[in-house]
């Protein structure tokens, strides 16, 4: 019988919501050729000693006795070919999060702890996109383990891929060059022949795609809770299909470029109509999130992200950042402008959002969740903006965005 080829095993699952197991049998497949690499994300998540998976063997999709029935596990690593169980079953979250309790199977977590239990030395990793808090289970977020697998990913090209693959689809945190976005933003907003302009800055466009891939990681912290309570709230008041609310958030920006209020009116244009560059003193750049709770008439948009604010003296030197604020926002048919609801918080440093970004991850979806709560909070306190079916999705998200506070 010819064997497969790694592709054409994990092809099936690209066309459906089965993101956890092709990832599975590309870590496997990862393993299989560079088993040292799959062997350094484990053992450094679970605490357990390499040389205790002499010749690890990677399985996909590995059957196991739950507390009431088969359950299957994303990954199984047996820690030797000989052995009959495996050690660690890795249970992957990559755009899902772990199954509720239903009638038909308890939750997941209570299956693979049935399991763990039933043996001693036994373990359970969760990859998520999203840190979790799991008693007893080790966890491990996307943007750690791509930090793992960059560090050791000098001789595979598979590992390599998959890194870029989680980069684009914006599954892990990515670090920003302040200083190549800095140049990139003074060049969008302050004169072309000030102090500090930076040459040939090919990398500011990639890492401003950097920050945006960044901001839809934040999204994805609230997206199943937009589209969740859409979806109840039209159970209940409008069985009616609005598309709007289904569809995870939108990634965006704005340029809000501040004009040199010295320069005289009749030189603040050029001869075709646009600004003078001279004329550029800075500005503000937002990066944005936004969810759509309904369209037409009556429309909702709810958003949040960063806004960053810098003038001609901005550089990439400490005292000389540029500020940056995490916002969130609410706008309607009925409240626009300089009505529409608004919080904001400035960060403690630019670096959160660039050469420290890694490491924030959790520190700024908790930023974002209070200033999202904060809006939905005077949302609810303006209900003549809002429909029956609007009032009822926010009371939802904000039961469910003040537990992540």
């Amino acid at each position: 019988m010819p064997r497969e080829s790694f592709f054409s095993r994990i092809q099936a699952w690209f066309s459906g919501r089965f993101d956890g197991r092709y990832l599975a049998y590309i870590l496997a497949e990862i393993g299989k050729w560079h088993p040292s690499l799959i062997r350094e994300l484990i053992c450094a998540s679970c605490k357990l000693e390499k040389r205790a998976f002499r010749k690890p063997v990677f399985v996909p999709e590995y059957a196991f006795k739950g507390a009431s029935g088969v359950r299957r596990a994303d990954l199984a690593v047996f820690a030797d070919e000989d052995d009959d169980e495996p050690t660690v079953l890795v249970e992957i979250k990559y755009r899902d999060k772990l199954l509720a309790e239903s009638d038909i199977k308890p939750a997941q977590i209570d299956d693979y702890a049935h399991w763990r239990n039933s043996f001693n030395g036994r373990q359970i990793l969760v990859l998520s996109r999203e840190t979790l808090l799991l008693p007893g289970m080790p966890t491990l977020t996307w943007t750690q383990a791509a930090r793992l697998l960059k560090r050791h990913a000098g001789s595979s090209d598979l590992a390599k891929a998959l890194i870029e693959h989680l980069e684009e689809e914006g599954i892990v945190m990515q670090r920003v060059d302040p200083k190549a976005l800095i140049g990139f933003l003074k060049r969008l907003l302050c004169p072309r022949n000030g102090t500090g302009q930076q040459v040939g800055n090919l990398h500011g466009p990639e890492e401003f795609a950097r920050l945006l891939r960044n901001v839809k990681l934040l999204s994805a912290r609230f997206n199943a809770d937009f589209k969740e309570a859409w979806k109840k709230a039209g159970d209940v008041h409008n069985k009616a299909d609005d598309p709007a609310g289904t569809k995870d958030a939108s990634i965006d920006f704005e340029i809000t470029p501040y004009i040199d209020t010295s320069m005289r009116l009749e030189r603040l244009r050029e001869d075709n109509g646009s600004l003078n560059p001279a004329a550029r003193d800075g500005g503000l750049i937002s990066v944005y999130a936004r969810h759509a709770l309904g369209s037409g008439k009556g429309w909702l948009r709810v958003g949040y992200g960063f806004q960053i604010e810098l003038d001609n003296s901005a550089r990439a030197e400490k005292g000389h950042f540029p500020a940056v604020y995490l916002y969130s926002w609410a706008v309607g048919q009925d409240f626009t402008g300089d009505k529409r609801i608004a919080a904001e918080t400035r960060l403690s440093s630019f670096e959160l959002i660039t050469s420290k970004a890694e490491d924030s991850m959790d520190k700024l979806d908790k930023i974002a969740s209070k200033m999202l709560l904060a809006v939905i909070e005077e949302l609810l306190q303006n209900p003549q903006w809002l429909t029956t079916k609007q009032r009822f999705a926010v009371s939802l998200l904000k039961k469910s965005t003040a537990q992540k506070v």
